[in-house]
């Protein structure tokens, strides 16, 4: 049972990873999380198992904004640009994207200077691998209290597991040149799930359990697969040597 758009129903979670250049679907999955947080790492793998190298970048949505999943791939060598959520700006000035962390003294710092201290950890959801850490203000005199948060205890600031990750991200993405190559994603993978949706009717899986639902996902992507290279053919655009390889006359093998 997954949580849709204002609903729930019974379904599974295509995913997919499509290589730019070819417009060839170069890694397929079928999940049971209604969500895609753990799936950039898993879905890189199978990439990096299948070719021996993942692309120069990665891209994805913000539904794989996972500081886990972020750091993982920075440990795997795997460069990744993922779009990431914007820190909620309810409170305006007093907003967390305004309070610093100092990582020598592992304290936030607050806009007006107070320091929020470690107070302990709690997991934000129950599919979190790791808990977030608790920083909270202990300042009860604090002239600006009100405005800052209604909290009795105080001031709270979570820092959830590979908060880093995310900085050096958003650090990454400070680059004109790679928010151009993160806007790509829309035109390289979604209208895979347009054409599929769209043009072939596939809506729905017709088949129960996950190994048999991975199944149809993967001869719907094989499809789609053939369509291209068929098309590539008949332009001239491939071509079969003596031992049956794929050749791309634009170079891609």
């Amino acid at each position: 049972m997954m949580k849709g758009r204002g609903t729930h129903a019974l379904g599974y979670n295509a995913q997919a990873v499509v290589d730019h250049d070819s417009d060839l679907v170069v890694a397929c999955d079928v999940v049971m999380d209604q969500n895609d947080i753990t799936q950039l790492v898993p879905m890189l793998e199978q990439v990096l198992e299948t070719f021996g190298r993942v692309a120069q970048y990665n891209v994805g949505d913000t539904g794989y904004a996972n500081g886990d999943q972020l750091q993982d791939a920075e440990a795997r060598g795997m460069n990744v640009l993922v779009s990431l959520r914007d820190e909620p700006d309810a409170k305006g000035e007093y907003s967390k994207a305004y309070f610093r962390y100092d990582a020598q003294a592992d304290v936030y710092i607050c806009p007006k200077g107070e320091r929020l201290v470690q107070v302990g950890t709690n997991k934000s959801r129950a599919t979190t691998p790791h808990p977030d850490v608790i920083y909270r203000c202990h300042n009860k005199t604090c002239p600006v209290r009100a405005a800052c948060t209604k909290d009795a205890k105080g001031r709270q600031i979570r820092r959830t597991y590979g908060e880093e990750a995310r900085e050096r991200q958003a650090k990454k993405q400070r680059d004109p040149r790679l928010l151009v190559l993160l806007s790509l994603r829309k035109e390289i993978v979604e209208h895979l799930f347009g054409i599929v949706k769209g043009l072939d009717g596939f809506r729905r899986f017709t088949v129960r359990g996950l190994e048999e639902v991975r199944a149809q996902w993967a001869l719907v992507c094989t499809a789609v697969n053939l369509r291209k290279l068929y098309a590539w053919w008949r332009l001239g655009k491939l071509a079969f040597d003596s031992r049956t390889t794929l050749t791309a006359a634009a170079g891609t093998t």
